[in-house]
């Protein structure tokens, strides 16, 4: 996962650290793909590090709250499609527009903190 962006009214949403992260994701890949999330708890649970019995139950709190439309498309060989609410979903499909480079936010590369130095950022304050 490149970068997720947590808008305002998913995080406003009394909704667990992890339910509000998969929500997230959701809209993001279903603004980019016409307002639907075609993804499967395998490839859910590789990009955000929950397992997929997880994602499973995410899913299911998810769509009794109301927040996601699940629909199985039976001739489809059971193809599932996730439609997150049109309301959650409206900024996400503004954002979908600005390129990740082009985000004023992008950090190029990820952090590697494993070989920051803290006792010398310490000593800088001091």
């Amino acid at each position: 996962m490149e970068q997720l962006l947590i808008t305002d009214a998913i995080l406003t949403c009394p909704l667990t650290a992890s339910e509000q992260t998969l929500l997230a994701y959701l809209c993001q890949r279903a603004a980019a793909n016409g307002g639907h999330c075609t993804d499967s708890n395998a490839e859910l649970a590789l990009a955000l590090g929950i397992h997929k019995r997880s994602i499973s139950r995410l899913i299911n709190q998810l769509g009794e709250r109301q927040l996601l439309q699940v629909s199985i498309a039976k001739d489809l060989a059971n193809q599932r499609t996730l439609t997150p609410l049109d309301t959650l979903l409206a900024d996400y499909r503004h954002l979908s527009i600005v390129k990740p480079s082009e985000h004023p936010l992008t950090i190029d590369k990820p952090a590697d903190y494993r070989h920051f130095d803290y006792r010398q950022a310490g000593s800088a304050t001091s």
